[in-house]
């Protein structure tokens, strides 16, 4: 049985703040250098090549701006619920228009031959979720909100206060802390769908940024 939390807003609050960390920690650089390539066929003179390097693809990109900043103190404690604040920035060149987002966080018990199962569960009830509240507020003529580059949507979010056994559950990884983002704009390539569980903390006071995180798996 799955115990699920998932909250959604529509409320748009921009920051002009630089974020300085970021959820995603594998970034791939899409420059190339350019490549000479020599071809030298038996009695002709050498051929030179010259690829030009691939030029970025231009325009604007959500992706979340920062780890989970878990408020609180980070506090793992019976009675005290876990808060985070979720941020999704604009990392492209260019604003990105009608511009819809559904942050979500939920706990569900594991073990370990069903984790798998339950990531897949956890990460289509929330996309399932998205998806129906981001229809549902275009059919109202909700057009959505316009990013400019390197601004930031956020979201503060938490769960119900936390029982005795759920922290002990937590701390001995028999309790998954599920953070997910969504986000669709006009003339995207592909939707941000971004979930995540946090690894079982080593202490009852989680350090935002020392925070381990896997993704959930398909």
């Amino acid at each position: 049985m799955l115990l699920l939390i998932a909250t959604q807003t529509i409320r748009t609050e921009h920051s002009q703040q630089k974020l300085q960390a970021q959820l995603d920690k594998i970034q791939r650089n899409t420059e190339q250098p350019p490549q000479v390539t020599v071809n030298v066929p038996q009695s002709a003179p050498p051929k030179i090549v010259v690829n030009p390097p691939h030029q970025p693809t231009r325009g604007g990109f959500i992706q979340f701006g920062r780890m989970p900043e878990f408020l609180n103190n980070g506090q793992i404690a019976a009675g005290v619920p876990i808060t985070v604040n979720l941020f999704l920035t604009n990392k492209g060149s260019e604003p990105v228009d009608n511009f819809y987002r559904y942050l979500g966080i939920a706990l569900a018990p594991i073990t370990e031959s069903n984790s798998d199962q339950v990531d897949g569960e956890i990460h289509s009830n929330f996309q399932r979720n998205a998806l129906k509240a981001q229809r549902e507020l275009a059919k109202s003529g909700n057009k959505g909100l316009t990013i400019n580059v390197g601004e930031t949507a956020w979201n503060t979010l938490n769960t119900p206060p936390l029982t005795k056994e759920q922290v002990d559950d937590i701390m001995r990884g028999k309790l998954r802390f599920y953070v997910y983002g969504w986000a669709r704009w006009k003339d995207e390539l592909h939707d941000l769908d971004s979930c995540t569980w946090l690894q079982a903390p080593s202490t009852t006071q989680i350090d935002s940024n020392k925070a381990v995180w896997h993704v959930c798996a398909n």
